[in-house]
């Protein structure tokens, strides 16, 4: 073969032919060259001289290619190196000016204290609270410091086409710092600390101060800001904190989509608190039998929600419990495993929620009467109860990671929702008694019917012999008149001989003779 016709193809094939580059095909590497100058030199019939000096080629070339990727990789380090200094020489100034925020309002609110109690006027911040926290003492520490990351939170919507979803989290945090420090934003407010990306396409930025987020959310701030970010922020806006409640046992006549009459009959309901409205259970699953059902109501406003908490729910002239939506493990509807959903699911098969039929899945069971467990392994309940040993087990463990997740307000400034109960309510007023005037009617007379006629039955023990018992037509007189005002007002025991004869009762014979005497 000529050589100097030769190309880097023609040379890759007359290696490959003579087995000198293996496999066919493979990349091209400083390695993979060294090793075939070394295989070269094996050849049979080359001269001594000339393998010794494709051999001392192969060993310069490796040499040199080692320090090449040693020099390659020291660089790569160094650069990484200095991105980590600066970084971290950011966040300790960062940390540094926050704490002296911090130690300063700190400072201010203990001088107007002692102030306050020095000049003996009134201060508008107790001693004590200028000390601690706006959370009360007995809180979990951990919940606090989950509200406080939450009160510094921004949650940012952007479309599934910008260009801001194919930029990864680093860059982002950078474009998101470059457009704060354009719009204006000064070390009181602080700069974006992390963004995270959610599962929904949303973006999720925490500030290094706790006033960064209010200043975002006030004015046009956040419309300057996603101006500055320029095509990158295209389309994208702010979304609120949904706040979830559940209204138990709504009547199904109501209708979710009817806002005008949720505004109208719950007045502590600002317009534009409420996001969105909807049944707990889908309308296709009702039972026919069924007139009431849960309503979740998703609300964008803390104290709104706290005050549904408090005072109920009103809907088709009923008042109606509101509870906090509690957050539960997640159930996988395909395995009814723990901890991930159907959609990432590795079982082969759908398991039956209801049977535990490996065969369909619950939608479409039809064997209602059977129950089985995966979790539990037991027939005694289904996989969806909600009073599954296994479920309530992890319902506990869910709770201790998250405390938060007990508490039955959302948190807020006012005291009361960061406690376990409810506030004292203020006392029911007492409705003024109207004094029964006399009743100055006459008396309605009684009639005597029948069945209110005082019969006098005979005692078996002092019954007359019938032959000496007299046959008078006027033997009726010897018995009381059940109408004269003797017989009214005197005592059934003195009259009736079977008063206090529990033992004996009167038989019929009996019964038709007394009657027999007073016709």
């Amino acid at each position: 073969m000529e050589t100097e016709s030769m190309n880097p193809e023609k040379a890759r094939d007359l290696l490959e032919v003579h087995n000198m580059m293996v496999p066919a095909g493979a990349e091209l590497t400083t390695h993979g060259m060294v090793t075939c100058l070394h295989q070269i030199a094996q050849v049979q019939g080359i001269p001594r001289t000339q393998r010794s000096l494709i051999t001392a080629v192969a060993i310069l070339l490796g040499e040199v290619s080692d320090n090449g990727l040693k020099s390659e990789v020291r660089e790569i380090i160094l650069d990484q190196l200095n991105v980590m200094a600066e970084d971290i020489t950011s966040v300790t100034e960062g940390l540094k000016k926050s704490i002296k925020i911090e130690i300063d309002k700190h400072v201010e609110a203990l001088t107007q204290a002692s102030n306050a109690i020095v000049n003996g006027t009134p201060s508008a911040t107790p001693y004590r609270d200028a000390l601690a926290s706006s959370a009360p003492a007995h809180i979990n520490p951990r919940i606090i410091a989950k509200e406080g990351i939450r009160a510094r939170q921004i949650l940012i919507d952007c479309p599934a086409d910008s260009i801001i979803q194919k930029l990864s989290q680093t860059d982002i945090l950078k474009q998101f710092n470059k457009a704060l420090t354009t719009t204006g934003a000064g070390e009181k407010e602080g700069r974006f600390r992390t963004v995270e990306r959610l599962s929904n396409r949303g973006l999720l930025g925490e500030f290094t101060q706790d006033e960064g987020a209010k200043w975002f959310r006030s004015g046009t701030h956040a419309d300057d800001f996603f101006t500055a970010l320029g095509t990158i922020g295209e389309g994208a806006n702010i979304r609120p904190r949904a706040l979830n409640v559940i209204a138990y046992f709504v009547p199904l006549s109501f209708d979710p989509t009817d806002t005008e009459e949720i505004l109208e009959t719950n007045p502590g309901i600002n317009r534009g608190d409420i996001t969105k409205v909807r049944w707990a259970k889908p309308p296709g699953r009702r039972s026919k039998e069924q007139r009431k059902g849960h309503l979740i109501i998703t609300l964008n406003n803390a104290d709104t929600a706290n005050e549904l908490l408090l005072r109920g729910f009103h809907a088709c002239n009923e008042k109606l419990r509101v509870g906090r939506c509690k957050k539960e493990p997640i159930r996988c509807l395909k395995c009814h495993g723990w901890n991930h959903i159907a959609a990432e699911c590795i079982s082969p098969s759908d398991i039956c929620g209801t049977c535990g039929n490996r065969e369909h899945r619950t939608n479409q069971c039809t064997d209602k009467d059977k129950f089985y467990c995966v979790s539990c392994d037991t027939d005694s309940h289904a996989s969806w109860a909600r009073q599954c040993p296994s479920f309530l087990r992890r319902c506990r463990i869910y709770d201790e990671k998250n405390p938060d997740n007990t508490l039955p307000f959302f948190p807020g400034p006012q005291p009361w929702t960061w406690s376990q109960e409810a506030p004292p309510q203020p006392p029911l007023p007492i409705p003024t008694q109207r004094h029964p005037t006399p009743d100055k009617r006459p008396p309605i007379p009684q009639r005597q019917y029948q069945s209110q006629l005082a019969f006098r039955p005979i005692n078996p023990k002092h019954k007359q012999n019938p032959s000496t018992q007299p046959q008078s037509k006027n033997s009726s007189q010897t018995l009381p008149n059940p109408s004269s005002q003797e017989t009214r007002h005197q005592s059934p025991a003195a009259e009736d001989p079977w008063f206090g004869w529990p033992q004996s009762q009167p038989t019929s014979s009996t019964v038709a003779q007394s009657v027999s005497h007073t016709i």
